[in-house]
């Protein structure tokens, strides 16, 4: 594969994920002897105005479209997103003039609108669960009596790290969904795990999968709290079976870069995919100092035509903890014994330790602030050293 010396990729989008693509340039350009500019598309307050940037609002049209015509003409160069919620009418345009969009409209089309994501998974025969559109209260109210048992529902559009989900368990509780927001229900199920692969998918049809992944997540936000991986556990001993749905998955729905699907392991063996986002991902972060190849990275060599590796683990053991601002705290914060708990990490053996802040000004309850991650052969010494920093740090009012 010829490499060229320059390339280009815009990012709409400025977060924390976007800090993690720029750091991933940076070390692929420097690896591979080329030159890799980042420039985001971002809000005056967001992480990524420390790197290149330009000021703006993913989701108006003039700015993508501007930001994006910019690269119209430009060799090597690709237009592409942090998050995936954005103008699709401007990247739709931006396409119809030249510009190279991974992924595509079309696939971020499917992506935000859960019911053409999960419908478009279920026409290409990937196993879903059984779900359905509600226009209204009224439609979710004859779902649940049709079921006869509990079920939950999520946002049609928006609601991305289970944001917006809400369960069903009788009829009055149906008052907790918004009348006039369309949304997808689904019956609740019986699941024994949550479980979480990476398919990086270059424009070729190329892909590699990651490790399968375990996704625990926190019970009242839906979002994800815990990350593990075990090379010995009944996940990797079925990883084959994960990674062809994953892959089939993101082919399904077309998507060229990086995407994380995310499925459930149910208690009578059955495998269903929940959702994909076509982006790096939390489910993703124990990559990107214990592996061989960061999510980042397989997401700049997917979207930029550079060869695309196998991807393993480092580590035999690892385990990531989100940190995440208390329910009682907003505003300005700092993270209170962090600096104690580094000085006493270095005494610990044969564990290797992440801890990234995101460097965010402000929290709010629940606003992604930092994870902490450990790696290394005995998963009892990271449960350890995961308890004695809970122990001794936690974010406070500064």
């Amino acid at each position: 594969m010829e490499l060229k010396k320059e390339y280009t990729v815009y990012i709409l989008g400025g977060g924390q994920l976007g800090q993690m693509i720029w750091y991933a340039a940076q070390k692929l350009s420097k690896k591979l002897g080329i030159t890799i500019t980042v420039v985001f598309l971002c809000k005056e307050d967001d992480l990524c105005t420390s790197f290149d940037h330009q000021i703006g609002d993913i989701n108006r049209y003039s700015d993508v479209y501007n930001f994006g015509l910019r690269l119209k003409g430009v060799e090597n160069a690709v237009l592409s997103i942090e998050i995936e919620e954005c103008n699709l009418m401007a990247l739709m345009q931006l396409e119809e003039e030249g510009v190279v969009v991974y992924p595509s409209s079309s696939s971020l089309e499917s992506i935000q609108d859960k019911y053409k994501q999960i419908s478009r998974l279920n026409y290409g025969r990937i196993p879903v669960p059984r779900f359905t559109l509600c226009k209204n209260r009224q439609e979710l109210i004859n779902f649940y009596r049709d079921v006869a048992a509990s079920i939950i529902w999520k946002p049609k559009m928006g609601g991305r790290d289970g944001l917006g989900i809400r369960v069903v368990n009788n009829q009055a509780d149906s008052a907790k969904i918004p009348n006039a927001i369309p949304g997808v229900a689904q019956p609740l199920l019986d699941i024994a795990k949550e479980v979480s692969v990476l398919v990086a998918r270059n424009a070729k049809g190329i892909t590699r999968c990651s490790p399968v992944f375990e996704t625990i997540q926190d019970s009242e936000t839906h979002c994800l709290h815990y990350l593990k991986y075990s090379q010995d556990d009944e996940l990797q001993n079925n990883k084959a079976l994960y990674q062809i749905i994953a892959n089939n998955s993101v082919v399904s729905l077309d998507i060229i870069g990086l995407a994380a699907v995310e499925m459930f392991l149910l208690s009578n063996g059955a495998i269903l995919v929940n959702e994909v986002a076509p982006r790096l991902h939390n489910s993703g972060h124990l990559t990107n100092e214990f592996a061989n190849f960061s999510q980042g990275e397989m997401y700049l060599r997917a979207i930029l035509d550079l060869e695309l590796p196998d991807w393993q683990m480092d580590f035999p053991e690892a385990l990531l903890q989100n940190i995440v601002g208390p329910d009682d705290l907003s505003g300005e914060y700092s993270f209170k014994g962090i600096w104690e708990f580094m000085e006493y990490s270095n005494n610990m053996k044969n564990t290797s330790i992440d801890c990234n802040i995101y460097k965010k000004s402000t929290t709010r309850p629940g606003r992604k602030l930092a994870h902490i991650a450990f790696a290394g052969p005995d998963a009892s010494a990271l449960e350890d050293a995961l308890a004695v920093y809970n122990k001794m740090v936690s974010v406070t009012q500064m």
